[in-house]
């Protein structure tokens, strides 16, 4: 399987109840991705600081957690059986430029390490989508 994938953003709308991944998250690169991943018919993932590799429509809690270079090792390992688990061969991963956004550089080296530790071909796909 191949999917469209991208990082979780730190505005969140205020859910008392848990809601799925891709309403959860306020940010014009998600929406994209998500509907760019419908007009070609793949699935949609977010990569989530907290809780690794969400399919759009699973349901979590709004938290708080940015994913920081000491994470990234223990994060990929989950990250790479959670892929591993859902069969996913190729990721095509979305990301603004490193320069507009610096905090998501340890996204990019979590999905790299666990893409590595899966065997999973990866995709990095720079974009300016203002968030």
């Amino acid at each position: 399987m191949t999917v469209f994938c991208t990082y979780c953003s730190a505005k969140k709308k205020k859910a008392s109840k848990p809601v799925p991944a891709v309403e959860l998250y306020v940010s014009n690169r998600i929406d994209s991705t998500h509907q760019a991943s419908k007009q070609v018919g793949l699935d949609f993932c977010i990569l989530s600081g907290k809780y690794g590799l969400l399919d759009a429509d699973d349901t979590i809690d709004t938290y708080d957690h940015l994913l920081v270079q000491e994470e990234i090792v223990a994060h990929a390992k989950i990250v790479a059986n959670q892929i591993q688990q859902k069969n996913i061969k190729t990721i095509i991963f979305f990301h603004i430029p490193t320069s507009v956004d610096k905090y998501n550089k340890a996204y990019i080296d979590c999905i790299k390490l666990a893409a590595d530790l899966s065997n999973t071909e990866l995709s990095l796909v720079e974009i300016t989508i203002p968030e």
